[in-house]
């Protein structure tokens, strides 16, 4: 996610080929499929089905307030911003960037200018990678009071640094979303080049959507981060996964975040955080052979209040390593024994075990283990479904242990002196 677009813009017209110190050297600075502004004037500097060093730009409009359908194509070369519709005021709608080789830094299905607080929306653009390498990747960025909806990022192959569904200074976000396959690799980074003030982000992985200042502004009003999702199924290797995520205090709620597959998350993975606002009904599944190594949260916030949040372990999902969090309040203290209001205000947590039997370094803030499927023939030799590996500052003082929905997979067979344990057994790492 990027600051101050139009300032960026004007700068790489003006640089040519200098590319501000990434390692980016290309025959072209910028590259839009459409420029559409009531307040400047952005011209792109290849035409409507033209093709230069790879780069090919489709129904191009120019200088009208609505920026839509318009596409731009990635096939090799190098550049610096390359977004399929760049608006000013105007809404930026349906429109899709393909890469399949190149090399780039910024690579968007649609930006609104940064600076006019009338800025438009985004809606439903789209990013299409199979190959090729970027550092950031979104399929929606707005600024100011526009929306962002439906935007998607869409990758089959390559390597990026971040990617974002979709991503907003202060505004909502709803039903973003990213979908990551096939060999794929998202790396993450101490920093992705959004700054303001001399203040740097450190986003790392994969974001269904994003929004807020890293300064952490008091004054701004947030809008909320809704039913945005993050999938990763194939071979995809990750560096971390937000269903969504927000710097400063919007409401993040109904997010979630997919693992099937053999995908793999080198680190965390949340179902949503928020530095001081809401964080309710997120969702955290993890099944197939999906292996995780960090932590895992259903929810997690700085200050605000977490609840009814979710983990699922489906499948041979290995979390061997990973250690599981219903909720993670940043502030809150590592004493067991909490106060009325702080459980009030982190209640509804639950860990559902469905399918899946193994073992998995800590596991710590949930109000509920649910037991859905067993699998007898999976199970190890002691009949344990969830085994604890590190009995380490594990909190489930007053966890409520729910078998009350278990039922057997089909085909399952119970032996003779077969013994199954629904809770859990805690061994020294």
């Amino acid at each position: 996610m990027k600051n101050n677009l139009q300032q960026k813009v004007a700068l790489s017209l003006l640089a040519g080929a200098m590319l501000f110190g990434t390692g980016y050297i290309a025959n072209t600075s910028i590259a839009y499929a459409a420029s559409a502004s009531k307040d400047i004037n952005i011209q792109p500097n290849i035409s409507a089905d033209d093709n230069l060093d790879g780069l090919t730009v489709s129904k191009q409009a120019e200088n009208n307030e609505k920026a839509e359908n318009n596409t731009i194509i990635i096939s090799g070369g190098k550049a610096y911003d390359v977004y399929a519709a760049v608006t000013g005021g105007g809404d930026a709608v349906g429109n899709i960037a393909q890469m399949s080789g190149g090399t780039v830094a910024y690579l968007g299905g649609a930006a609104t200018d940064y600076g006019d607080g009338d800025d438009g929306s985004v809606i439903s653009n789209k990013v299409i990678m199979s190959d090729g390498k970027a550092q950031e990747v979104v399929g929606g960025e707005a600024f100011g009071t526009g929306t962002v909806e439906t935007n998607c990022v869409t990758m089959t192959g390559g390597e990026a640094q971040n990617v974002y569904g979709g991503a907003t200074y202060n505004s909502s976000a709803t039903g973003n979303y990213v979908e990551i396959s096939g060999k794929a690799i998202v790396t993450g980074s101490g920093d992705n080049g959004y700054e303001e003030d001399g203040v740097k982000t450190t986003n790392k992985g994969v974001y269904g959507a994003i929004s807020g200042d890293p300064k952490g502004d008091n004054e701004v009003t947030f809008g909320s981060l809704e039913n945005n999702s993050v999938k990763i199924s194939g071979a995809a290797h990750i560096s971390n996964a937000y269903g969504a995520y927000s710097f400063g205090g919007a409401d993040v709620i109904g997010n979630s975040v997919e693992l099937m597959g053999n995908a793999t998350v080198s680190g965390d993975v949340y179902g949503g955080y928020s530095e001081t606002g809401v964080v309710t009904g997120n969702t955290v599944k993890i099944g197939g052979n999906a292996i995780v190594r960090g932590n895992v949260y259903g929810g997690s916030s700085a200050t605000g209040v977490v609840t009814g949040n979710t983990i699922e372990l489906s499948g041979n999902a290995n979390v061997n390593t990973a250690n599981l969090f219903g909720y993670d309040k940043k502030t809150s203290t590592v004493s067991f024994r909490r106060t009325l209001s702080q459980k009030a205000a982190s209640s509804g947590n639950t860990l559902a075990i469905n399918g899946w039997s193994g073992s998995v370094n800590k596991v710590k803030n949930f109000e509920k283990i649910k037991f859905g499927e067993i699998d007898l023939d999976n199970l190890p030799s002691n009949g344990t479904v969830l085994t604890i590996t590190n009995l380490d500052n594990n909190d489930l003082e007053n966890t409520f242990i729910d078998a009350q929905g278990v039922k057997f997979k089909s085909g399952t067979e119970i032996k003779a002196g077969m013994a199954l344990n629904f809770g859990y057994v805690t061994t020294n790492s």
